[in-house]
C-alpha cells in the first residue's frame, strides 16, 4: 500500500508539472538564455551602422589632427564597404571663431559632431567633443583612440623615437590566468570561472526562491480555504507537508533536469557557439563541469530547496494572508541574497574565512558550495563536512516545520508572535 504522503507528493507534482505555466516556463527558459546569450552579438554585428560626419577644430601643433582624421577614415570593427565610416573634415581656427556655426549645424544635422584639439593637447591630454549622440560607447571609445594615436605619436616625436620603435618598448604583456586543480588538469580563467560559480549559485537561488514559494503558497491556499480541515481527518499534518515539499522538490528537480540536459548539448556544440558569439576557440570550455562537481551541485539543490520549503511551509501555515506571507518570506529570501551580494569577494578568495564560512554554514552552502566547486578546487572533506552539516540543519529544519506547520494550519485568528510559535514547537 502506498503511503499517504506519497499520494499527496504524486498530486502536487502532477498539478505543477501539468500546468500551462510549468510547460511553458521549462520550454521558453533555454531558449531566453540563449537568445540573451547570442541575440545581442548578432545585432551588434548585424545592423549596418551609419556614416558619421564630423568636424575636428584644430588648434593643436601640426599633424595631429592629420593623423586623428586618418585613423578615423580607417574601417571600424563594425563597419564595412562603407558602414560605420567616419568622415572627418579640419577647420585650422581657434574654437570661439567657428564654434557657433558648428553648434548651428548641429542643430541642422549637417554634422554628427565636432572634436577641439586645443593647443596644448600634448602636454594636457585634454580634448573636447560635442555630438548630438555620445551614448555610442564604440564609437566614443574609437574617437578617444584615435586622438590618444596622434598625440602619442607627436610625444613620440618630441623625444626621437618613431611609432614602430615606441610599438617595440611599450607592447603590453598578455597575462593567461589558468586555474590548476589538485589533479594537475587545467580548470578555466578567472572570467570563466566567476561566471560560472555566480551562474551556479543565481540559478540555485531562483529554484529555491521559486518553488519555495510554491509550498508556502499552497499550505497557505488550503488552509484559508479551510480543505486542511477535511484532508487532516485522513492524514497527519506534517505528512502532508512532507508530501507537498516532496512533490514540488520532484517537479522542480524535473525542470533543473531539463534545464542541465539542454544545457549540456548546447556546451557540446561550443565551438559553433563561441563562433556566433565572436569568441576564441576553445573559450566556453571552462563552463564544463565535472561528473563529481556536478553531482555535488545536484545534491546542494535537493538539500537546499529541501530546508527552505520547511522553513516556507512553516510560514505558509501560520499565518492568515498572502500579504503576510510574503513579509515573514522576506527573511529567508534575504539570507539567500547574501551569497549572491559576497560573489565578487568568494570568488577573488575562494579559498578565504569569508568563503570558508559561508560553504559550511547551512543556510548559506547550497549557494556558496557550488559557486566554490565552480571557481575553485575544493577538498573532498570539505564538500563531505559541509553536506553533513547541510543534511543535520535540514532534519533540524523539517522537524521544527513539521510541529509548527502540525499546529499553525489549524489555527486562526491573529497572526502568532516568537512566544505562539514556541509554544506550538513544544506542544505540536
Amino acid at each position: 500500500m502506498t503511503p499517504i504522503f506519497l499520494l499527496v507528493a504524486t498530486r502536487e507534482f502532477r498539478e505543477r508539472v501539468l500546468s500551462r505555466a510549468y510547460l511553458l516556463s521549462t520550454l521558453l527558459f533555454p531558449v531566453l538564455v540563449l537568445a540573451s546569450v547570442l541575440l545581442p552579438s548578432l545585432l551588434i554585428r548585424g545592423l549596418p551602422s551609419e556614416a558619421r560626419t564630423l568636424v575636428v577644430v584644430d588648434e593643436a601643433p601640426l599633424g595631429v589632427a592629420a593623423a586623428v582624421v586618418e585613423a578615423l577614415a580607417e574601417p571600424g570593427s563594425d563597419g564595412a564597404d562603407g558602414e560605420g565610416k567616419v568622415t572627418a573634415t579640419v577647420r585650422r581656427a581657434p574654437l570661439a571663431d567657428v564654434e557657433e556655426g558648428l553648434r548651428a549645424d548641429l542643430a541642422a544635422e549637417r554634422i554628427d559632431g565636432y572634436l577641439w584639439l586645443p593647443p596644448d593637447v600634448a602636454d594636457s591630454g585634454h580634448v573636447s567633443y560635442r555630438a548630438r549622440n555620445v551614448s555610442n560607447f564604440q564609437e566614443m571609445a574609437r574617437i578617444e583612440a584615435a586622438v590618444n594615436d596622434a598625440v602619442r605619436q607627436l610625444r613620440l616625436a618630441s623625444v626621437g623615437l618613431s611609432r614602430d620603435q615606441a610599438e617595440a618598448l611599450f607592447r603590453r604583456v598578455r597575462l593567461d590566468a589558468v586555474r590548476l586543480g589538485r589533479d594537475g588538469q587545467e580548470g578555466g580563467g578567472a572570467e570563466a570561472t566567476f561566471f560560472v560559480g555566480f551562474a551556479i549559485s543565481f540559478a540555485l537561488y531562483m529554484v529555491i526562491v521559486l518553488y519555495g514559494s510554491l509550498v508556502m503558497l499552497s499550505a497557505l491556499e488550503e488552509k484559508t480555504s479551510r480543505v486542511v480541515e477535511v484532508v487532516l481527518s485522513s492524514i497527519d499534518a506534517s505528512h502532508l507537508m512532507a508530501g507537498k515539499v516532496l512533490g514540488i522538490g520532484a517537479a522542480a528537480l524535473l525542470q533543473v533536469g531539463i534545464w542541465t540536459v539542454a544545457g549540456l548539448t548546447a556546451l557540446a556544440a561550443a565551438a559553433p557557439l563561441a563562433l556566433a558569439l565572436s569568441l576564441p576557440p576553445g573559450a566556453l570550455d571552462a563552463l564544463r563541469i565535472a561528473p563529481g562537481s556536478l553531482a555535488a551541485m545536484l545534491a546542494y539543490m535537493l538539500l537546499g530547496f529541501f530546508l527552505y520549503a520547511a522553513v516556507f511551509a512553516a510560514i505558509g501555515a501560520s499565518v492568515n494572508t498572502q500579504q503576510e506571507a510574503q513579509q515573514f518570506a522576506m527573511l529567508p529570501t534575504m539570507i539567500l541574497v547574501v551569497p549572491l551580494m559576497m560573489a565578487p569577494a568568494i570568488s577573488a578568495a575562494p579559498d578565504g574565512a569569508l568563503a570558508l564560512t559561508l560553504s559550511h554554514l547551512p543556510f548559506t552552502s547550497p549557494l556558496v558550495m557550488p559557486a566554490r566547486l565552480g571557481a575553485a578546487d575544493v577538498a573532498a572533506w570539505e564538500v563531505a563536512l559541509s553536506l553533513a552539516l547541510l543534511v543535520a540543519a535540514t532534519a533540524g529544519v523539517a522537524w521544527l516545520a513539521g510541529r509548527i506547520y502540525r499546529v499553525g494550519v489549524l489555527a486562526t485568528g491573529s497572526r502568532p508572535g516568537a512566544r505562539e510559535l514556541w509554544r506550538w514547537v513544544r506542544h505540536g
